[in-house]
Order: structure tokens, then sequence, then C-alpha cells
């Protein structure tokens, strides 16, 4: 397997050296513990620090460290209590002779359990070895199965009450036992499960079914600043599961997040390695500037985009404003925690993850031949007036081969005749794609430990010049106990990630893919028999190979250290935690002139004067939290108290120098020879400071009630406010009620397991991002001079007076239903956000030279719903599952003066959602020139074959009073789709995501084209009007066209798509053949992300999950193909 794994990485030139060299050092490791793991028949050991326990958690200990399960009548565990146990790393037999004296207790373990049976009864227990049934005996012999509905129970305890006489289920949940007579009474019980007893009645064969008992098996939830019981939760939460994002072939955990939770919107703008440009909303837009919705990761602000997505044991999105109120001004846009995975008392366990594999380019367009762009220029220079530009015979040179031939009217220059596409030069095929991940876990009792270490590398889509990005992740959590009271939680990471791209920008209309997917096809590279780049034609060979790059390395370092003390007084815990965090970007960007060539002399430059430019920012954070609980139960009545300060600090500062005229060695090593021409220092501080308070009350598990205090319950202050705004309160309070614990419910849905209704209120603050606001008043750097070095001029923003919080309410309503047997969950909600304070920004004097202001003039409405259902089922050896979740949103801007449509994409018009598209209404194609001149003026150019727009107010003209809404940019419905199965050793997943009910515009001066000479037509663009072909997709063919290249209802197109984002199919070997090696699994799977998806776009290369940049120019997305081995030690 090693020699596989090695040589597959020798195939990938472009990642060899890192990824080679850190695989070789995992490999190394693993063999090492692999070796430190033998004799395999050691015994098991295990540490417990026990005083009073009573036996059943002393037992529950033990199974966690060995996983054993105990098979031991439920009378012996339950009034067992006062056990005092204290060892480490001690063999098991030695601690099951402590627990039970072999003088007093047969004990065996045998096929993964611990039978323990007193010895007045194991000597009468026909199943024990040595035991044998005495034919003249008179007792009663019964079998049976025990099941919890529909699989097969192990290791159930069955007794006959009143005596010590028992027995203990196997695998398939058989059981035998001899009973005093046909009417003995059983008591059959099992961890998890609702003991029960049942009397024999003289049957021979008896089958049980165990309920399971949902109060033991209640989740804890992450939430802010603690954990909660997920029944106890009276807010709209979900949770994602850390094992969800493992094994999965994408950038980050934003990729992998997204469509897992309802509500959770997570977009990305292109497919470009290291700048996908995710972002993430819940419950879609409430303000203007912007959804802030904070990542806090271990209980600090974090990134999602650095995360090692193998790290994370859970990840909890806090929706309405009773779950994310405890995080102030941050939360108003919702909450992002995350949890990272530790370390759990036990054997020292190893885990060690890889995949590798390749990408393709999803949507790539199809370029005509160069004959087949100059037949059709011809026909839009003929519609505009104008001479044809290509003559027959230089139509048939294209066709016959690479011609080129002097152009007397120009000398100096060629004039080609090629057939060349660039396209397929430049674009790979394949990319490459790999991530390693090794994981090492366990402790005892007082010290538990994971460290984890992971590489993830990404190739773009050129096959030329820079083009690719890689990321290291290290992280080590410790959890250390020094007493009963007091104990100490470290979290230590680092991250570093490093993108190596053109020094030209891609994406946009100046871009490297604008002129590889538009320039002209019969111009080629070089001058025909010299080295010299060709001038008339795409110059993106050119850029790639000769053009400098751009090279950006992110360090990312983060602490969080967190004492506790415990039970200082009866239901009391302190807190304190500090994160000191670091993030600094080394940005060097060095570009090289280039010069286009005629045919004997340069022609042009592309990017003259070489230049260098080299940027360092450092920012530097503190997070101190100061906090308090406090839990009183007496009788029915459960209180918690929270209360806390937290303050952040951030301190930053961005050095940048640029020179020009530099040698082209002086650029490819970033070093300057002289000091630079131009600087330009940025600095910016800020602090904020928070109280806050929390109240959950909870009685009988019936009745819930959340209250949240801020300026009693939370408090943020921004130095961008002026005093009096500085401070405010932000109150929240939420309630549930737990039906499924009513008497006369149960009588009336016994198939109910959980039944909770739940309401949420609440007022938070928005700042957008608090350093954001900060920058407002922060140093603003002007640079001057171009040739000499300088000092440069600083200048203070202005603050507005009337700038403060924004004042959000949220209202939510919900349930949530778990039944038969949890085999199906429910839940849904309902929410109105309301935004009476939304800041808008307000242009000032171009004189000042500030940004525009913000002032509080503004208001936004949204509401909408979520669904949520899963279903999983288990039949034996097979299991499969079903989770579906449904979002619903939709938003209006109530209130936002002075600002009017304009044709395209548009935020904040009053009276309509706040992304909104405005355009003129189609109305088809003018069929002849007599329509044209019937109809309402539109352009002194229109004639046959354009669009024809309608005259909405009747004024015989088409101009901006004639725009209409033509749809929302934002998605109205999102949805996820997680199915799988797993039987005997094999395991299937498939996940959808997807929207509906949205619309797009691509630009139209990028559909159409020959509005400029570097716009050539795709395949598409043949499905053109002309009279023979009157309802055509695209209108007449113009060049220079001006009167279609406006937006309106011909170019919308419905943005809704669904996409089989991840499929995965392992394979696990069975224990039995792990028994001998040791290893404790090994597991094998394909993984595929973005596999499938199917849309309804009428222009097949724009990809609708872009969330903007519909113009033809931005970097696909890919779908990747990755095989992986997962390997336990």
């Amino acid at each position: 397997m090693q020699q596989l794994l090695l040589q597959a990485l020798r195939s990938n030139t472009r990642f060899r050296c890192v990824p080679a060299f850190l695989f070789i050092v995992i490999l190394v490791f693993a063999d090492a513990v692999a070796v430190a793991q033998v004799p395999i028949a050691s015994p098991k050991k295990v540490s417990l620090q026990y005083s009073n326990a009573s036996l059943k958690t002393v037992l529950r200990e033990i199974e966690k460290q060995t996983k054993y399960t105990f098979a031991i009548s439920t009378g012996e565990m339950e009034t067992r209590n006062g056990v005092s146990i204290h060892v480490h790393n001690a063999p098991l037999p030695d601690v099951l002779r402590n627990l039970f004296p072999p003088s007093r207790y047969k004990v065996e373990i045998k096929d993964g359990q611990i039978i323990v049976i007193p010895l007045n009864a194991a000597a009468t227990d026909p199943l024990l070895p040595g035991n044998k049934r005495d034919d003249n005996d008179n007792r009663w012999q019964i079998s049976g199965t025990i099941t919890d509905g529909m699989v097969p129970l192990s290791g159930v305890s069955i007794r006959e009450k009143g005596t010590q006489n028992g027995a203990a289920t196997a695998d398939n949940g058989i059981f035998k036992l001899e009973v005093a007579s046909g009417q003995a009474v059983l008591s059959v019980s099992l961890i998890g499960f609702e003991s029960k007893e049942i009397t024999v009645r003289d049957r021979r064969n008896i089958s049980i079914t165990l309920q399971p008992d949902l109060k033991k098996l209640n989740e804890l939830v992450v939430l802010g600043y603690g954990l909660q019981k997920r029944a106890n939760i009276t807010g709209a939460i979900a949770q994602v599961d850390g094992a969800r994002l493992k094994s999965r072939p994408v950038p980050n955990v934003m990729a992998a997040l997204q469509g897992t939770a309802t509500g959770l919107i997570v977009t990305r703008s292109n497919g470009q390695p290291g700048k996908e440009g995710f972002n993430i909303q819940i419950r879609g837009v409430s303000s203007a500037s912007g959804g802030n919705t904070p990542v806090i990761v271990d209980g600090v602000p974090g990134s999602l985009a650095v995360l090692n997505p193998d790290d994370i044991e859970s990840v909890s999105i806090l929706k309405d404003a009773a779950a994310a109120s405890i995080y102030g001004a941050r939360g108003a846009g919702g909450v992002v925690l995350v949890t990272t995975r530790t370390g759990k008392p036990g054997k020292l366990s190893v885990d060690f993850n890889t995949l590798a594999g390749f990408e393709t380019p999803i949507r790539l367009p199809n370029r005509l031949h160069s004959w087949e762009e100059a037949t059709m220029l011809n026909e839009a220079s003929e519609n505009a007036g104008q001479q044809a530009p290509w003559q027959p015979y230089e139509i048939d040179l294209m066709k016959t081969g690479n011609h080129y031939a002097i152009d007397y009217d120009h000398p100096d220059y060629y004039k080609y005749y090629y057939d060349f596409n660039q396209l397929p030069l430049l674009t790979k095929k394949q990319t490459g794609i790999q991530n390693y991940n090794i994981s090492v876990k366990g402790g005892d009792t007082i010290n538990q430990f994971s460290a984890s270490m992971g590489y993830f590398g990404r190739e773009g889509l050129f096959a030329a010049g820079p083009d690719r990005t890689h990321r290291v992740n290290a992280r080590v959590n410790l959890n250390s106990r020094f007493s009963k009271h007091f104990s100490m939680e470290t979290r230590l990471s680092y991250a570093q990630t490093n993108t190596f791209s053109p020094a030209q920008a891609v994406e946009g209309p100046q871009g490297l893919l604008a002129g590889l997917y538009r320039a002209p096809n019969n111009v080629p590279v070089y001058v025909p028999g010299t080295m010299n780049y060709a001038a008339g034609g795409a110059p993106t060979y050119a850029v790639l190979q000769d053009g400098g790059q751009r090279d950006e390395k992110n360090n990312y370092i983060d602490a969080v250290l967190t004492l506790r003390a415990d039970s200082l007084a009866k239901g009391l815990t302190l807190r304190v935690i500090y994160s000191p965090q670091q993030h600094t970007l080394q940005d060097n960007l060095g570009r090289n002139t280039l010069a286009l060539w005629n045919r004997v002399a340069p022609a042009a430059y592309i990017q003259p004067d070489n230049m260098l430019q080299k940027s360092r920012l450092v920012a530097k954070a503190g997070n101190l939290q100061l906090l308090t609980d406090y839990e009183v139960k007496k009788d029915k009545h459960n209180i918690h108290l929270l209360g806390g300060y937290t303050q952040e600090t951030y301190n930053t500062e961005q050095n940048t120098a640029v020179s020009y005229g530099l040698t082209k060695q002086e650029i490819n090593t970033s070093h300057f020879n002289a000091p630079p021409q131009q600087t330009q220092l940025q600095q910016a501080t800020g602090t904020m400071m928070s109280l806050f308070g929390k109240m959950n009350y909870n009685y009988d598990n019936r009745y819930l009630l959340e209250a949240n205090l801020i300026g009693a319950r939370l408090s943020q202050r921004s130095t961008a406010f002026t005093r009096l705004e500085q401070w405010q309160a932000f109150p929240s309070f939420s309630a549930g009620w737990r039906l499924n614990n009513e008497t006369w419910f149960n009588n009336a849905l016994p198939f109910f397991n959980e039944f909770k209704l739940r309401w949420s209120w609440g007022r938070l603050g928005n700042v957008n991002s608090w350093n954001t606001i900060a920058n407002d008043e922060r140093l603003q750097t002007f640079t001057f001079g171009y040739s000499n070095p300088f000092s440069p001029f600083i200048y203070k923003n202005p603050i507005p007076q009337a700038s403060g919080w924004e004042n959000i309410s949220t209202n939510n309503y919900g349930w949530d239903a778990t039944l038969f047997r949890g085999r199906l969950t429910l839940s849904a909600d309902y929410f109105v956000k309301h935004n009476r304070d939304m800041q808008i920004p307000v242009l000032t004097s171009s004189t000042t030279g500030a940004w525009p202001l913000r002032f509080n003039t503004g208001e936004m409405k949204s509401q909408g719903w979520e669904l949520n259902a899963g279903w999983r089922s288990i039949r034996g050896p097979f299991t499969w599952y079903i989770n579906a979740n449904l979002f619903n949103s939709q938003n209006k801007v109530l209130r936002n003066e002075g600002v009017a449509p304009q044709p395209g994409w548009n935020q904040g018009i009053a009276g309509y959602p706040y992304s909104s598209l405005f355009g003129y209404m189609a109305e088809g194609y003018f069929q002849t020139n007599d329509q044209v001149q019937q109809h309402a003026f539109q352009t002194d150019k229109t004639a046959a074959g354009d669009i024809r727009y309608k005259d909405t107010n009747g004024d015989n003209k088409i101009d901006y009073s004639d725009l209409v809404y033509l749809g929302s940019t934002d998605p109205q419905y999102s949805y996820g789709i997680d199915a799988g199965f797993s039987w005997k050793g094999f395991d299937f997943s498939l996940f959808f995501q997807g929207v509906s009910n949205r619309k797009v515009i691509p630009d139209p001066r990028y559909n159409i084209p020959f509005t400029s000479n570097w716009r050539q037509p795709w395949d598409i663009n043949q499905d053109h009007w002309s009279p023979d072909h009157p309802d055509a997709m695209f209108p007449r063919v113009y060049s220079g066209d001006e009167q279609n290249t406006v937006p309106s209802s011909h170019w919308v197109m419905n943005g809704a798509y669904i996409r089989l984002k991840n499929l995965q199919l392992g394979y696990s070997l069975p224990a039995a053949l792990l028994k001998r090696i040791p290893i404790t699994n090994l597991r094998f799977y394909f993984s595929g992300q973005d596999l499938w998806e199917t849309n309804n776009m009428k222009i097949k290369y724009y990809d609708p999950e872009q969330a903007d940049g519909y113009n033809g120019n931005v970097y696909p997305f890919f779908r990747s193909y990755t095989f992986g081995i997962n390997v336990g030690f």
C-alpha cells in the first residue's frame, strides 16, 4: 500500500516535494506506532480515578476505554455505591478482580462482553463453561431474541427476578436461560434502553423489544459559551456532525458545509485555487451593510477558510436572536460555532486519512474556427453598414492551413490566416488534488490530548504559468485536570496557505480569461520564424509564460487558554479564557514587461516598466472572557445562570513598497536592490467590550424558558460611535414546551418520542464588521510621487454623529419531533426579521477625499420558513438513512430614500427585494423595419433582428422610465438531500444541494459577439436572428452592437439548479481480518465532488451556482474524482 501511494505521489510533479516528504514522515510514524502496539495479545489497560462513585458510573467508563460491554444484573449495578478505585494503565483483569472479588463473583470476558455473575448464580448458570444441566432438575428452560423493534441487541442483561440467576444476549440478540418455573419474572436491561420486566407464562421462546431511553441519549449541543441538551433548547439551532465534513475533496470547510444545514447559505464566485470567493449567510440578507456571520472556533473568533475539515468535531449554526444574542452585535446575522476534536481517556489511537485524484473543469466555452468567426464578422459588419473585413479567398486560406502574408496597407505587419484556438493549449483537461491528514489521540482521566497535522494541495486550470494553492495545518488540543476543582484546556493551532497566481488579473473584462475566451483565433502566439509574441491576438500565453506571478503567503497562529474552576460552591463554575491570535500576509507581485511584435519591431507593450510590489500585513487580536456559571436544582426546578464579560482588541499594520524599472532577476527573486519608489502605510486599531447575562429555567423537563440581556444581558461598544451611542441594551427571550412529557400527550400519541414547541423574540445590534466600522476613522493613506521615495500624508476620516447601531428584531416559531423510537425526526421554523435602523451609505463631496458615510435611515424586513426531515432504518446488517432540508426566505427594503433603479443588478431599492434586477420588458424581435418605425423609439440603429422593448409608460420612447422589476438574484428556496446506506463493510452516500426561484442576468455585452474587437463569438452565437431564422436565441449580429446589450427580460435566466455535491463509496475490512495486525480499521473509498447537475440556464457556459459575475470571464468550477484510504491504529 505504501509503495502504491508513493508511486501516486511521484506521478504528480507539481506537488511532489512537500506532500511526498510529509507523507513519508506520516508512514514512518505510523509504522512506529504499529511496532509499539506489539505484542498483540497484551491485555487491555484502563485508568480510573473515582471516589465514592456508583458502580454504574465506573462500569460505563470501563466500557468507553475498552469497547467491551458489561452483562450484569441491573440490581447489582444500581445498588452498589461508594466504589473507590484509583488506577493508571492497569490491566483489565486486575481491575475486574478489584471490583468483583473472585470469592464472590464469576467473571468471564467472551466475544466482546464482560459477563459478571455472583457465585451463587454462577454455579447454576448453564451458559457458563463447566456448568451442566442436571437431567433430574425440573427448572424451566427458555430462550428468546431481544431487539429494539428491528435490530438484534447484544449485551442485554436478562435476570430472574429475586435471584442472581441470569444471562446475556449474543451478537445476534439470542439468549438462553433456565428459571425456577414457567411463571418466573425476567428483568431485562441494557444501558441506553428502558428496563423491562417480562413474565414467562409457561413460554419456552420469548421475543422482547426494548425502547430507546431518549432521556439518557440526549445529545449535547454547543451553544454560546457552553453546552446544552438538545431536548431543552428553545432557540433555532442546527448542528452538523464533523463526520459529514471528512473525506471530501474540498478546499475548505465552507465548501463542505454547503447545503448541510437549513438556513445556512454558502455561495462561491469562482473555482480559482485559493481565491474561490466563498461567502456565508444565515437566513439570507438582513442588512445593507452586510450579513455579518461571525465564525467562533473553540469559543473565540476564527476563520473557516483555513480550518482543516478533519479537525472538526461539530458545527452549530445559531439562527435566531435567542440563540445568537449572547454574541451581541456579532450575532445579528446568526453565528457559526465550530468545535474541534479533543482527546478522550483510553489507549493511544492514530488515524491516517488520505485522498488523491484529479479534477476536470465543468464549463469551458467552445470556440469557433477562425473562418467561422470571420464569416460571422462579415455579417455583423454588413448589418452595421460597414465594409466586410474579410474577403472570400482569405476565409478559404483559414480553412486550408496556417497562412500569413504581408499586409500591404501596413507593410510592417503580417496579416494572419491561422486557425489557432489557444483555449486547449493553455487549459488542462485534468488537474491534481490531494489531501493528507494524521491525528493522534489518547489520555487518561487526568490528561487527554489530540494532535493533528494536515496538508491540502490543488492545481489550477492554466497549463502555463503559476496557478496552484496549498495549505498546511497543525493543531494540538490538551485537557488537564489539576485537582478536583481546577482544570485547564489548551488549544494551539497553526495554518499556512500559499497561493500562486498570474501577475495579471484572471477574471473581469480585461482579465486573462477574457482574452482566452474571446480573442480572435486567426492570430498565432509567435511571429512566424521568431520567438517574439505576435500583436493582434490574445496575449494570454505571453502573460502566463513570461508575465510574472503573484505569491501570497498567509500564516495564522491561534491559541486558546481556558482555566476552569468547578464546584467551588455547589453548582458554581468559573472560567477565564484568553486567546491571542496573529495573522501575517506576505504578498509579492512581480510583473515583467512584454513586447507584442509586428513583423519587424515591437508594436505594443503589456505591463510597461518591470514592476515589483511587496506588501506585508500583520494583524494581531486578543480575546479575553470572564465567565460565571451557576446551576440550581431543586425538586422539579432547574435554573442555570450565565454571566460574563468579554473584551476584544485588534491592531493591524500593512506596509507596501513598489519599484519600477527592475531587472527580471530582481523581480523573480522579489528583491529590491535600491530603495522602493513608492511606499504606503495603513494602520487600524479597535476595541470591543461586552457584558452579558443569560438565564435558563426548566420545570420538570416540560416547561422551558430562557432570557438574555445585553446591557444587562449584553452591551457592546465600538470607538466608531459617539459617546451617546457607544452602549446599548439588546434583550431576547425564548420559551419551549415539551409535550411528550405530558401524560395526556403520551396517551393520545404514544408513537411520539419527542415533541417540543418553541418561540423566541430578540433585538440585536448590527455594526457590519466591527473592525470595518473602525475603518471609518482609521488612518487613510494617500501615495504621492512616482520615482522618488516620500513620506506619506495621513488623513483622518470624519465620523458621522448620526451613525449608530442597527436594531434588528427577530421572531421565531418552531417545533421539533422524534417518532417511532427515534427513527423519524422532524422540525420546522417560521421567522420574521425586521431591521428598523439600517445603515445606508451616503456619498460625500468628492473634494473631501473621505469615504461615503453611513446613516441609520433605511429599513428592511425578511421572513421565511424551514423544514427538516430525517429517517434512519436498521435491519440486520443493512442500515440506510435519508435527510432532507428545505429553506424559504424573502426580503423587502421598506425604506431607502433617494435611490432609483438602474438597468441591471440593484441593491436596496425601496419596495423590492434587496438584490433586485431591473431592465426593459422584451417583446421578441423586430421582424421587419416597418415594425421598428411603428414602435416607440429605441435607438437610431435599431432594425429588424433587434430586441423589441415594451413602452410601459406609453410616451413613445424607451428610457429609464420604462424599467420594470425582473426578479431577485437571491434564491427563494434552498435545499439539501443527504442519503446513504451501509452493508457488511460497504458504505455508500449521496449528497445533493440546490436552489430555486432565482433569477440572473448575464451581462448582455458579453453574450453578444462583436460589441468590441475582443468579443469573438462562441458556438452558441451561431443561433442568431436572420430572416430565415426569426426565433433564434440571440439577436442579429452587429459590429459595435449597443441596442441589444441593455439588461432586459430577454436575457433573464432561471438560476435554479440541483447539484450532486458529493458521492462516496467505501469498503471497510472486517475486524476479524485485522485482529492479527495493529490496525483497528482500514477503509478504502472513492469520493467525488460536484459530479453532476441540472439547470435551465439558456447560455450553457454560465454556471448557475456563481454568486455573481455572469460575464463569461469567470474561472470555472471543477468536478473532483478522488480515491482515499483511512487507517486507524
